[in-house]
C-alpha cells in the first residue's frame, strides 16, 4: 500500500500535507506521485498553480473522478468534470460573465471583509472562552457563509446570539433561513465523509466504499434543498413583484 494518503489510517509517517512539502523539498515545485492505482501531480508552490490552472488553464480544466468526488458532483454535471468539453466552457463562460461579473464581485467586497473580521471575532471568543479554538470548520462555516451571502445575501452564524443577516424583502423569514440552516449542517456532513481517511483508501484504491449510500443519500439532500431554496426565493419574487404591481 502506497504510503502517501493511507499511510495515516495505519499510523504510519507524517500527515500527507507535511509528507507532499517534504516531497516537495527534493523532488521540486511540480512533481508526480503515484497514489493508490493512479498517479497524480502535486504543485507546491503559487507559481505552478497559477501556471497550470490560469496561464494553462484550458489544459487543466479537469478534475480527477474518484468515487468520492463523482458522487458529491452529481456524476461531473457541475464544474468537476474529467477532462474539459463544450458543456464546461460554456458554463465557465457563463458564470464569468454573469455570475462573478466584476461590478458584482466588488459589490460583495464589504460582506467578504466583514465575514472575516466575524470570523477572527469568533476565533479569539472561543480561545478566551475555552483555551482554543478549531480552525479548520470556523474558517469552513466563514467560506460558506461568503458564499450564502454572495448568492442569497444571508448567512449562518458560528455560533448563538451572533447577528444573523437574513435576505431583505422576505416576508417569509423562518422558511427561507430554515432551508439554509439545513443546508449548511448536510454540507458539513458531506465534508465529513469527503474528508474521513475511509473514503480516502476507498477513492485511492478504487474499492467498493460501505459508506458510499450514505453519501449519496446526503448528496442528494443537499441538491434537493438547493432547489428548494430557488423555487422559494423565485416564488417569493414573484409575489414581491404582484405586491409592487399593485
Amino acid at each position: 500500500l502506497p504510503i502517501i494518503g493511507l499511510g495515516k489510517a495505519a499510523g504510519i509517517g507524517p500527515p500527507p500535507h507535511v509528507q507532499m512539502a517534504q516531497l516537495a523539498r527534493i523532488y521540486g515545485e511540480v512533481m508526480q506521485v503515484r497514489m493508490g492505482r493512479d498517479p497524480w501531480i502535486v504543485l507546491s508552490s503559487p507559481r505552478a498553480v497559477h501556471e497550470a490552472f490560469v496561464t494553462k488553464g484550458g489544459d487543466f480544466g479537469g478534475r480527477p473522478m474518484v468515487p468520492s468526488m463523482s458522487i458529491s458532483s452529481g456524476g461531473g454535471k457541475g464544474f468537476a468534470r474529467p477532462q474539459p468539453n463544450p458543456e464546461l466552457k460554456q458554463l465557465r463562460r457563463t458564470a464569468f460573465t454573469a455570475l462573478f461579473d466584476p461590478l458584482r464581485v466588488r459589490r460583495s467586497e464589504e460582506a467578504f471583509a466583514d465575514e472575516t473580521a466575524l470570523l477572527a471575532e469568533y476565533l479569539v471568543g472561543e480561545s478566551e472562552r475555552n483555551g482554543s479554538a478549531e480552525i479548520r470548520p470556523a474558517v469552513r462555516r466563514a467560506v460558506i457563509n461568503c458564499v450564502l451571502r454572495y448568492a442569497f445575501s444571508t448567512r449562518i452564524p458560528h455560533r448563538a446570539g451572533e447577528i444573523e443577516i437574513v435576505p431583505s424583502g422576505n416576508s417569509d423569514r423562518n422558511l427561507s433561513q430554515g432551508y439554509f440552516d439545513e443546508l449548511v449542517h448536510v454540507t458539513d456532513k458531506i465534508w465529513a465523509r469527503l474528508t474521513s481517511t475511509q473514503t480516502t483508501m476507498a477513492d485511492l484504491l478504487a474499492t467498493p466504499d460501505v459508506n458510499s449510500y450514505e453519501l449519496r443519500r446526503l448528496v442528494r439532500r443537499r441538491d434537493q434543498i438547493i432547489r428548494e431554496i430557488v423555487a422559494h426565493r423565485q416564488r417569493q419574487r414573484r409575489k414581491d413583484g404582484d405586491t409592487h404591481l399593485r
